[in-house]
């Protein structure tokens, strides 16, 4: 699959739109203050209602537990799997295996 046929059928976006910065250096979305934390977490619910996918592959732990929180009493499906950062810096042995996982994540098996 190259990348047009790969766009055409996922839909890729984060939690949070933008990117912050604090005294120079990148501050994630879920280090925000709760006013903040609360707008962004808004935000991507209104991007999900207007997509509406039927299935969501959270990458990493933050967004897993954002993602649990937000859609508690959802039906819809979340597959979660370690970021890719991760698996280079304390997984990179098992890349190969990652892959595989993410590649039967998307396919859906």
């Amino acid at each position: 699959m190259g990348v047009e046929a790969f766009f055409r059928r996922f839909y890729v976006t984060n939690i949070s739109a933008v990117g912050c910065v604090k005294n120079g250096r990148n501050l994630n979305y879920h280090d925000l203050p709760e006013a903040a934390l609360r707008v962004v977490e808004r935000n991507f619910m209104e991007e999900m209602a207007a997509v509406q996918p039927a299935r969501i592959i959270a990458l990493g732990q933050h967004p897993r537990a954002t993602l649990g929180k937000l859609f508690s009493s959802s039906t819809r499906e979340i597959d979660f799997l370690p970021h890719p950062s991760w698996i280079m810096t304390y997984r990179q042995r098992e890349a190969d295996a990652w892959v595989g996982r993410y590649i039967a994540a998307l396919i859906g098996e």
